[in-house]
């Protein structure tokens, strides 16, 4: 009888073990997710405001400003994103649906993945060309 205890006392120790390391894991791989989600939210807003900055500086200098802008393709930790923007915003979107929408100064032509370049014109206009 005393065996018996002894064998069935060390499988429930062995179960309780097993589903310690299964919370344990589960609860390590959903922090390493949200680390990630976060890392890519806090990518695609630094490159939405680097844009933002960028399209304001050009507005403010002189006549004839001519500045080629270079967007990445896909933001680190491999995250895809759309770009589009109207005549007074951009908008970047993560595929996960995260969207920052930034207001800009009055703009012609559209931004794309790659290279841009950006010009000043007479009326204080910029002109995107790709």
């Amino acid at each position: 009888m005393k065996r018996a205890q002894v064998a069935l006392e060390f499988i429930l120790y062995i179960i309780l073990g097993v589903a310690i390391v299964i919370v344990l894991s589960v609860s390590a791989i959903t922090l390493a997710q949200n680390g990630r989600e976060e890392q890519a939210t806090e990518a695609l807003a630094d490159l939405a405001y680097s844009l933002q900055d960028e399209l304001i500086i050009a507005a403010s200098v002189h006549v004839g400003y001519n500045r080629i802008i270079d967007i990445p393709r896909i933001l680190v930790p491999s995250t895809a994103f759309t770009i589009s923007n109207t005549e007074n915003s951009i908008t970047l979107a993560q595929v996960e649906g995260v969207s920052i929408t930034l207001a800009t100064p009055s703009l012609n032509g559209t931004l794309i993945k790659g290279t841009n370049t950006v010009t000043l014109y007479e009326n204080k206009t910029l002109v995107i060309t790709n």
